[in-house]
């Protein structure tokens, strides 16, 4: 009676050791999984971010076609959430796999994990044989390093590939400035509704205040603005100017040269009377790319 009781015992705690490794795998199995689809739905949406950042940029994409690109987008995100992340959750991982991916980590283990495991399941061994098996299994699993039950290149794979897609939309950001890059990507995740793409340089009307002022025929006039964003170079095809009309029919302007004010930013001509006439008509004169 005495010696039933010590294997009882005695497998109890071997068993006690395999259980515990074995739920160890599992956890690291599951986190693996999680992490995985987490990672893969990062890397579709940096993707997605991407591509049309890119196409809408240089293609323009009509309203239309950016909300069916959109609601694709959504559909999919759905599916690859509830494949990767929602479906795993509801699976239980059974403790023979577990079991398999602990005996990988161990050398000649003869199967003795999953020995364990398959009697175990099947619940039909007396004390004695459960005895020696839990022994052998709890030998076994000693040496098991259960760390590298999982194999983590997968996730390096996607973890790499999400961060060199993240660096490439920080390169767009400073490529596209702040205010172009904040509508391209407005236009893509709100398509509805959503307004055109914003220039990489803007003009603030600084002078004359209000900007539609009226002035007398013959007065000369200061025009001042104030350029944020892209500053165009001064010797280049959009560089600041001023451009001039008297007739709103009229295609051809008067192109001025603008100089820089106080800050690098800041630009300003005085118009000379002769130029001040009856229907003068002014366009703001940065670059709008």
């Amino acid at each position: 009676m005495a010696a039933v009781l010590e294997q009882a015992e005695a497998a109890a705690k071997n068993g006690t050791r395999v259980d515990e490794q074995i739920a160890q795998a599992t956890s690291r199995i599951r986190t693996h999984d999680l992490t995985f689809g987490g990672l893969v739905l990062v890397a579709f949406v940096l993707v997605y971010a991407t591509a049309m950042i890119l196409l809408d940029k240089y293609l323009g994409l009509a309203e239309w076609l950016r909300q069916v690109a959109f609601l694709g987008f959504l559909a999919a995100c759905a599916g690859i959430a509830y494949a990767t992340i929602l479906s795993p959750l509801r699976k239980k991982i059974n403790p023979l796999y577990a079991a398999k991916r602990v005996e990988s980590t161990i050398d000649d283990a003869k199967n003795s994990v999953t020995g364990y495991v398959d009697a175990q399941q099947q619940g039909t061994l007396n004390a004695t044989v459960k005895a020696a098996l839990a022994h052998r299994a709890a030998k076994s699993v000693a040496a098991a390093d259960v760390n590298k039950a999982v194999d983590h290149r997968g996730l390096l794979y996607l973890g790499g590939t999400s961060v060199a897609l993240f660096l490439t939309l920080i390169v767009l950001f400073f490529v596209f400035r702040p205010a172009q890059f904040s509508s391209l990507v407005g236009r893509t995740f709100v398509p509805f509704g959503s307004g055109d793409i914003v220039t990489r340089t803007h003009i603030d009307v600084v002078r004359p205040d209000p900007a539609e002022a009226t002035i007398t025929t013959g007065q000369p006039i200061v025009v001042a603005v104030h350029v944020g964003g892209k500053i165009p170079s001064a010797d280049g095809p959009e560089r600041v100017r001023l451009m001039i009309r008297h007739n709103q029919a009229d295609p051809n302007y008067t192109e001025l040269p603008m100089v820089q004010g106080d800050t690098s930013r800041d630009f300003e001509l005085r118009v000379p009377d002769h130029l001040v006439q009856y229907g003068f008509c002014t366009r703001s004169p940065a670059a709008m790319t």
